[in-house]
């Protein structure tokens, strides 16, 4: 396997797009073609097409804002259903090329893969492999909890992805989600419906994650796909470098330098917005070789 491209979903916003520019200078030197479903405008955030691709996104006013920007990195690979892609994180900046590239080659093409794995299993359940074992988050219960995988590194061609598009158009896909009022960070804390008018951008939050997580899980149980994942230590310092350990004080993150410039890290969890710690974020991927 080899991984073709990677695709991210931002609003144009100072907060999240100007990790744009990094990323996909990253992503291009890791010879992976980045592209970038932007929710706005790029000139509105500093956004260049220097290396990747970016398209702008027409907002349907009817649906949830916050549901179209994070399911549209999951639809728009049926577009292109023999390009292996990767499913991005715009504020997940990588620290190491192998993870992405050596790591994936002897994985049979027509796999579904996550590179992130047990990202939720670990800290949530204490267990790996706990999405195979206990199945995803919306089919558990209180005494017998599932967990998802995460809502990034996913990989698979692009034929895959049509596990979770089945067939539907675009606002079909946001409005079933939107009105089954099954999935998301509400829902997860059983607020009420009227919570996702109120405050819909909270409410829908991980909505991808757990509708992809669910999806995954009946066309895995089916044998639709052959599923495999790869797992590495989330935590600051174990093999990333986490946003949990960013110093306001010092505008700058905790790590062990030999490691980073090592190559012992896969990624970055930023902080936000881009700006306050946009020096210190170049000093790092400098030190880890990927620009």
């Amino acid at each position: 396997m080899k991984i073709d491209k990677v695709v991210f979903s931002c609003s144009a916003s100072a907060e999240y797009g100007p990790f744009w520019n990094i990323q996909s200078k990253v992503f291009t030197k890791m010879g992976i073609e980045p592209v970038c479903l932007l929710f706005g405008k790029k000139e509105d955030a500093g956004m260049v097409e220097t290396h990747g691709k970016i398209v702008e996104m027409t907002v349907d006013p009817d649906l949830p804002w916050i549901l179209q920007l994070i399911l549209s990195k999951f639809y728009y690979p049926t577009s292109e259903p023999e390009t292996t892609w990767l499913i991005g994180d715009i504020d997940m900046v990588p620290l190491q090329k192998a993870w992405f590239t050596s790591n994936v080659q002897d994985i049979p093409e027509n796999t579904y893969v996550n590179l992130n794995h047990d990202g939720i299993s670990l800290p949530r359940l204490g267990m790996a492999n706990g999405f195979l074992i206990k199945g995803p988050q919306v089919l558990g219960t209180r005494q017998n909890p599932g967990t998802d995988i995460p809502g990034h590194y996913h990989v698979a061609k692009g034929k895959l992805f049509e596990i979770f598009r089945k067939n539907q158009s675009f606002s079909e896909l946001v409005r079933g989600i939107a009105e089954s009022h099954r999935y998301g960070m509400g829902v997860a804390e059983g607020r009420s419906r009227e919570d996702a008018v109120s405050n819909p951008y909270w409410y829908y939050w991980l909505s991808e994650e757990m509708y992809t997580s669910e999806q995954l899980w009946y066309a895995i149980q089916a044998k639709q796909v052959s599923y495999m994942g790869r797992t590495y230590n989330n935590s600051n310092n174990g093999h990333r470098v986490d946003r949990s350990a960013w110093n306001d004080s010092t505008s700058n993150y905790s790590y062990d330098a030999h490691r980073v410039a090592s190559g012992e890290f896969v990624d970055v969890h930023c902080a936000r917005p881009y700006a306050k710690q946009e020096a210190a974020l170049n000093t790092l991927v400098n030190l880890a070789g990927m620009l």
